[in-house]
């Protein structure tokens, strides 16, 4: 078998997305305290760049919604989520082994937030909000030096 140089491939997807009706987005009480629990308390800095190893990011951090977006919580399955966590699959803090059992109950869940910098949050090509997820997650285990995915510094 031989090998393929390597090459740039470009995606152009859409996706559409059915939100449910939902209140305008504000930070809730629950959201600040696990927000401010994993930054300053637990010090946990951007996933992405800490599996890199890479220096602490310039850019603000940020916690993100990870398996049920905030947008999207009027039509989640709280007992859903709850089994994903009790499974340890997206237990990037260990609290979804300190709750198991717990139910899910709001979008807030400190089992659902991951600390990411703005770069890796929002950026355009390289933010989770801006490329598919196996491509997202292949970026925060590559290479020292190695840029899988494109994109701009810029929110």
């Amino acid at each position: 078998m031989s090998n393929v140089k390597a090459h740039e491939t470009k995606h152009t997807f859409t996706e559409i997305v059915e939100d449910p009706e939902h209140e305008q987005r504000s930070a809730s009480a629950e959201f600040e305290r696990n927000r401010k629990q994993l930054i300053i308390t637990d010090r946990h800095g951007c996933f992405v760049c800490e599996l890199l190893n890479l220096p602490p990011s310039p850019h603000p951090l940020e916690a993100h919604h990870f398996l049920c977006e905030w947008s999207e919580w009027n039509d989640a399955d709280g007992s859903k989520m709850q089994r994903v966590f009790d499974l340890g699959v997206f237990d990037f803090y260990g609290y979804s082994k300190k709750l198991q059992g717990c139910d899910v109950k709001s979008p807030d869940d400190i089992r659902n937030l991951v600390i990411l910098c703005m770069k890796h949050h929002r950026a355009s090509g390289i933010g989770i909000h801006d490329t598919t997820a196996p491509l997202w997650f292949s970026q925060s285990v590559a290479k020292d030096g190695i840029d899988i995915l494109e994109g701009s510094d810029e929110v």
